[in-house]
């Protein structure tokens, strides 16, 4: 009988999709960073490496030249696209899918390789606005310790979001000087309890970071998990916070 615990090395077709789903992944996620609806449709499929859907209307705004907001139409937004990749090496199919109205509708984003999808992300990511960028860099810092937790840019400041009580639990431990929060405990807190917890997590933050973050309790119900609010900070909190929870992983998620 054998005992070995190795792992069978993966097949040509594993180890492709496997390089497309990680291509795929971080592409996704640098796209919503950079305020967009997107997608990941396909991957390893009909000839591309990755396939993306991409929801355009009125009021995108993505950056460098990625559909900026404009009256522009659907067919218009494909081709200036497809003009602004090319120009930067990008090699990638831009399809209209569906025009609701002229200037909403979906495109789809074809990349050959899982290669092409990463100059991609890396495109979009060297775009990014300073107030996306921080956002992106705080959201990085908290997926780290294993929270869900996804910050955005907001009239100026960074909105961290809200934490169940298992995100809770990873970013109290990431803290310190604390003990780490029980998720089943959380979850049965009355409002005063939960309350207290918030006041306790904000006092930590303000100790071990120096940032100032407003934490509410928010009671859950039937249906709703108890939460913790995280309030917005300044862009220079949002840094000097994402420095710190940088400092306690190893950027893979495991938490020192």
């Amino acid at each position: 009988m054998n005992d070995t615990t190795d792992t069978a090395p993966l097949s040509e077709a594993q180890a492709r999709y496997e390089e497309a789903r990680v291509a795929g992944v971080a592409l996704d996620r640098a796209l919503r960073d950079a305020g967009a609806e997107a997608t990941l449709v396909n991957l390893d499929a009909d000839g591309f490496a990755v396939s993306m859907i991409l929801r355009i209307h009125r009021s995108t705004g993505l950056e460098p030249g990625l559909l900026r907001g404009s009256t522009a139409t659907t067919e218009e937004h494909a081709v200036s696209l497809t003009a602004a990749l090319a120009e930067n090496g990008v090699r990638c199919t831009v399809d209209v899918l569906d025009v609701r109205e002229p200037t909403s509708g979906l495109l789809r984003l074809n990349l050959p390789t899982s290669e092409d999808a990463d100059v991609l992300t890396r495109w979009v990511v060297a775009g990014l606005d300073p107030g996306r960028a921080t956002a992106r860099r705080l959201r990085r810092a908290f997926a780290a310790i294993e929270t869900r937790v996804r910050p955005h840019a907001r009239y100026g400041r960074i909105e961290i979001g809200s934490l169940d009580p298992t995100d809770s639990a990873h970013f109290s431990r990431a803290l310190g000087g604390m003990p780490a929060v029980d998720p089943d405990g959380m979850a049965d807190m009355d409002p005063d309890e939960l309350e207290a917890l918030a006041a306790k997590v904000a006092a930590r933050i303000r100790r071990t970071t120096k940032v100032r973050v407003v934490v509410d309790p928010e009671p859950g119900c039937a249906h709703e998990a108890n939460r913790l609010h995280l309030g917005s900070v300044t862009d220079m909190e949002a840094h000097r916070l994402a420095a710190y929870l940088e400092s306690r992983t190893d950027m893979t998620g495991e938490a020192r």
